[in-house]
């Protein structure tokens, strides 16, 4: 049976996809909702089997409503109900489980109940096999480091060997003497080679005892230590490829993609200078995609997702002022001068508190030019 869950702004419609819905084999409990804003938080916290979605609708489009799903409720299949045929497409990128076309015909909308629940079956046997799979690999670098061999997480014994794979990882390619300075620093340079052809010696019995000596191998060559894999799912590498691709097509779909990929700062379990780089060189990355996909969103008109956003970045980075920007314009489009106001005197008060300096007079006329322009 499915628990299923139905979003339209017009009641009249909810009302006939309810009855249309009770017909139906294979439906258990139908949740309305005529609020978008209100229905979104409601299925995020109690999500149902499918959710049939009107397209058009204030605060909140049916599109916007979708991705919400995709990020937060994968498990919920989404339906796109719509007088128009001009989403499907989207809808495709969406990965929604079908589009129905208003006026909705009974006959139409119990095929689309029995394909979910024909898909919904598939996807569970699917899941069961998957759990069945031991020989997963995988390498983590955001949060802490994890490297999956094929009975599980490799478990690491000495922090500078983990370290050492770490710094190889993300640089394949790296000379002895750029090792000693950046992993071993301060080391006498005989102690430092020696430490490090043990650390690799560990790390290639290591990759063996985990069964990814035929994935991953260290090679040396000529004061140079390279690193290769083959066939390795890696999320920085991923990070890496779908934020180009999103910053450069503006898609908020891959925007929200890239965003949810970086959760956490790169290697949070090593503590060594140039992986404080390495941290600053991703966080400007995520910000970047952050910051576009806010202004992806305001210009669809997806006022509350966005400030959402916009205050995640702020707490994320607290005395960013294009952090602080992008929430104040948020709540500006929004006509909630009051929480701009608020949060702009925050704003000035944390760094004035933390960094012992007043804002800048540049700071104070661009908030006043903005107020007085909206």
């Amino acid at each position: 049976m499915l628990n299923v869950a139905v979003v339209d702004d017009e009641h009249w419609a909810l009302e006939e996809m309810k009855e249309y819905l009770s017909n139906c084999e294979g439906i258990g409990s139908i949740q309305l909702y005529d609020d978008p804003v209100e229905g979104l938080a409601a299925i995020k916290r109690e999500p149902p089997d499918v959710v049939f979605v009107d397209v058009y609708m204030p605060q909140i489009s049916g599109l916007t409503f979708a991705e919400e799903m995709l990020a937060n409720c994968p498990g919920t299949a989404t339906v796109f109900v719509t007088a128009f045929d001009t989403h499907a497409l989207q809808a495709y990128e969406l990965n929604v489980e079908d589009y129905i076309l208003k006026p909705v015909a009974p006959q139409r909308l119990q095929r689309t109940v029995e394909r979910v629940l024909q898909r919904r079956s598939g996807r569970n046997k699917m899941a069961a096999e998957a759990v069945q799979q031991k020989d997963r690999v995988d390498v983590q670098c955001f949060g802490k480091l994890n490297l999956y061999g094929t009975a599980g997480p490799v478990k690491w014994k000495v922090l500078k060997t983990k370290e050492l794979f770490a710094y190889l990882w993300m640089n394949r390619e790296c000379r002895v003497e750029k090792i000693i300075d950046d992993v071993f620093p301060g080391m006498e340079d005989a102690k430092a080679r020696a430490y490090i052809h043990t650390c690799v010696y560990q790390l290639r019995q290591l990759l063996k005892r985990n069964g990814l000596d035929g994935r991953i191998r260290i090679k040396s060559l000529r004061e140079k230590y390279i690193l290769t894999a083959e066939h390795m799912s890696n999320d920085i590498l991923e990070f890496q490829l779908l934020a180009k691709r999103a910053v450069d097509r503006g898609s908020v779909f891959l925007l929200r993609q890239a965003v949810n990929l970086y959760m956490a700062e790169v290697l949070t379990d090593i503590h060594s200078v140039w992986v404080y780089r390495l941290r600053e060189h991703y966080r400007l990355i995520g910000c970047l995609v952050l910051e576009r996909l806010i202004e992806e969103l305001l210009n669809q008109g997806d006022i509350l997702v966005a400030t959402d956003y916009a205050l995640e970045y702020l707490n994320k980075e607290p005395y960013d002022e294009a952090a602080l920007w992008l929430v104040v314009r948020c709540y500006m489009r929004g006509g909630n001068r009051v929480k701009a106001s608020t949060v702009f005197k925050q704003f000035c008060k944390r760094t004035a508190g933390e960094l012992g300096a007043c804002p800048h007079a540049e700071l104070v006329d661009r908030y006043e030019s903005l107020m007085q322009a909206t």
